[in-house]
């Protein structure tokens, strides 16, 4: 989820929120969130009405897609850094119990379904990546030779130090807590063949907003965030006027409920704040996200034996990498 409704208010602005192209990426290191990634995917492939099999009738949705979508990053001559996530902060638990009840809710309501429209409507909402397909994409990167990030946690803290340290040039992700986190770049849509990339950088927001990155934290757990409902029944416009003018979360709820306004008595912003600025992440180094050579014998034996991938067509693209890189060859 994010932040509740930032992405709306900061369209709002001039010049926050920009349209690139994928071609502006070219020679650049970007940080990648593989569950998003991973479940925008399986959803697009849902949107058929089942996923992509191989012979024993297992999904093998994952790895196809993950696999073209890395080639055509390595085909612009982008580097992406995946990061898997950890086991995710406590402060998370009311929100993943949520998620599960709707996942649990949508294939309930996939059985009962009797028209086309609702079953891949609820086919959609009841996608699951599962530890078992998280494991198989580590095996696929792995020999492909794509430099990925086990994180401690939540994948949202690592990304955001990879970008804050330099070691990337910014997230890819629909996330927008990710700038939360201290991002100073995240692009939206990177991959997307419907949708223009955009890119948010953290310094214009700060400025235009006249926040501190400290302020802007208050602002995004005012708004709603996965750690806290916030303030769900306000526009967000109201929000920031008042929070622009106390700069501070008590007194933003105080003169809000002094002007009639519904707001929530039980915002913990302190705990959440800390984890903003504080949430963990492990520390590499640049060598540690080079591109090493792709093992092409066993990738091909996977792909083809294991998941059931037509042999000419990774082949061709294998291909394709080769001559992007020069560390894919065929034999």
């Amino acid at each position: 989820m994010g932040i509740k409704k930032l992405l709306l208010f900061l369209n709002n602005y001039q010049d926050l929120v920009c349209d690139t192209k994928i071609t502006d990426y070219k020679g650049k290191r970007i940080a990648v969130d593989i569950s998003l990634l991973l479940y925008k995917i399986v959803i697009g492939v849902r949107n058929t009405g089942s996923d992509i099999t191989n012979s024993k009738g297992e999904s093998v949705t994952h790895i196809f897609g993950l696999f073209n979508k890395t080639i055509l990053l390595l085909s612009h001559n982008i580097t992406p850094v995946y990061i898997f996530d950890g086991k995710p902060s406590a402060l998370k638990d009311s929100v993943i119990l949520l998620r599960n009840k709707t996942k649990q809710n949508a294939l309930n309501k996939l059985k009962e379904s009797e028209s086309e429209t609702d079953k891949i409507k609820f086919y959609k909402k009841s996608a699951k990546i599962t530890k078992k397909e998280l494991d198989e994409c580590r095996e696929l990167l792995d020999l492909m030779g794509i430099p990925y990030i086990n994180s401690p946690e939540e994948s949202d803290s690592q990304c955001a130090y990879l970008a804050k340290t330099g070691l990337v040039d910014g997230v890819y992700t629909e996330d927008m807590d990710i700038l939360t986190f201290g991002s100073p770049l995240i692009i939206k849509n990177l991959l997307s063949s419907k949708n223009k990339i955009q890119e948010i950088n953290l310094n214009n927001v700060l400025e235009k907003l006249k926040l501190t990155y400290d302020e802007f934290i208050d602002f995004c757990i005012l708004l709603g965030c996965d750690y806290s409902n916030g303030i769900s029944n306000i526009n967000c416009q109201v929000i920031y006027d008042y929070y622009a003018q106390n700069k501070n979360i008590n007194t933003t709820l105080k003169a809000l409920k002094s002007n009639s306004y519904n707001v929530p008595n039980n915002i913990n912003y302190e705990v959440i704040k800390e984890y903003y600025k504080n949430a963990p992440y492990i520390e590499v180094d640049t060598s540690e996200l080079e591109i090493q050579p792709i093992k092409t014998n066993e990738l091909i034996d996977l792909l083809v034996n294991t998941y059931g991938l037509l042999k000419y067509k990774i082949i061709k693209k294998l291909a394709v990498l080769n001559k992007v890189s020069k560390l894919c060859v065929l034999d």
